[in-house]
């Protein structure tokens, strides 16, 4: 590769204009850099094409991911992100750009390795950029995804709680549109720590799903949050959320109210034995809700075993935030 100490000299010149303007824009340095490598009639003509190794885009993109970030310049204070809280945010490009910035510039030894960085960094978080996509496959050794979206604006969740304790395979998905029809990438799904789980996704969510892990089935209720201790009220402390067995619901549907929330029945014990369900007391509480709602065939209406089971089995539970409006969709979807 042929050596043009014109064009060099001039590549110089700009760094030193650069030093003496602090204020001039880095991009602006750039395409004076690139004008000044190319002032020589033959300047660039013999230089080869840069080709950035697969390595380091490879680690340029998880950079960009926020892999290897110490978590404190995430979240500078405990108080902002306390015990059982969820925080949404955006990924500030000029951020990760200063980052990559600064990790491509720790092997410099002179002022053309100075110019020669400003010449290419473009190239380099554009290739960073494309390889983001990649990255949770990679690592997971997975196939790459068929499409990869490109350029889109970056966006995450931090959650704190001890659900992410609990169910370690929990499932996070995020999607552009409230009704959950159009899914966003997930570039990143790491848990920082016992308790803290982070996402990071390709797009601006308007709807996010937390799921359990959907391996297995089992019978069992969910909390009223209606309920409050002693004194008594008239609330029961559990509840099932109803599901079609016939009549105008499919089997298996959730009934939901206009409002997305689930209709319920509540779950009663026996006086007698603390901790023992009331089958006999469930069973007229499900048939009487459930024929309310138009789910019963027959006149009068019949509740069998089989789908008193449809109503007790408790599967993956589901819960939904909406970002953009700050509300957190009812939790008891199973």
């Amino acid at each position: 590769m042929s050596t043009n100490h014109s064009g060099k000299t001039k590549q110089l010149e700009v760094y030193r204009q650069s030093l003496r303007q602090p204020k001039l824009r880095m991009a602006n340095v750039a395409n004076m850099a690139r004008a000044a490598a190319q002032a020589d009639g033959a300047a660039g003509q013999d230089d080869e094409p840069i080709v950035i190794p697969d390595g380091i885009v490879k680690w340029l993109a998880q950079l960009t991911l926020l892999y290897g970030v110490p978590f404190e310049y995430l979240v500078p204070d405990a108080a902002m992100l306390p015990p059982e809280s969820i925080r949404f945010f955006y990924v500030d490009q000029n951020w990760t750009n200063r980052l990559v910035d600064g990790a491509v510039n720790i092997a410099l030894g002179s002022t053309q390795d100075y110019v020669h960085i400003l010449t290419t960094f473009e190239q380099t978080a554009q290739a960073a950029a494309v390889a983001q996509g990649l990255v949770r496959a990679q690592l997971r050794g997975k196939p790459a995804p068929a499409t990869l979206a490109v350029g889109g604006t970056l966006t995450g969740v931090l959650l704190r709680s001890a659900v992410v304790a609990g169910w370690p395979g929990m499932e996070v998905s995020a999607f552009s549109d409230q009704a959950g029809t159009q899914a966003l990438p997930l570039l990143r799904m790491d848990r920082l720590s016992d308790n803290v789980l982070l996402c990071i996704f390709n797009g601006v969510p308007e709807l996010v799903n937390f799921s359990e892990p959907p391996e297995g089935l089992h019978f069992g209720v969910i909390g009223n949050p209606a309920w409050s201790p002693p004194p008594p009220t008239t609330q029961a402390q559990y509840q099932v959320a109803l599901r079609g067995v016939g009549g105008k619901f499919p089997a298996g549907q959730q009934i939901n109210d206009a409002h997305g929330n689930a209709y319920t029945s509540p779950i009663t014990f026996r006086a007698s034995v603390a901790g023992v369900l009331d089958i006999a007391q469930i069973q007229a509480d499900l048939t009487a809700n459930l024929n309310a709602q138009g789910a019963l065939n027959g006149s009068p209406p019949l509740f069998t075993a089989s789908q008193f089971a449809v109503q007790m089995i408790k599967g993956a539970g589901l819960q939904q935030f909406e970002p953009g409006t700050g509300k957190t969709c009812n939790g008891n979807v199973i």
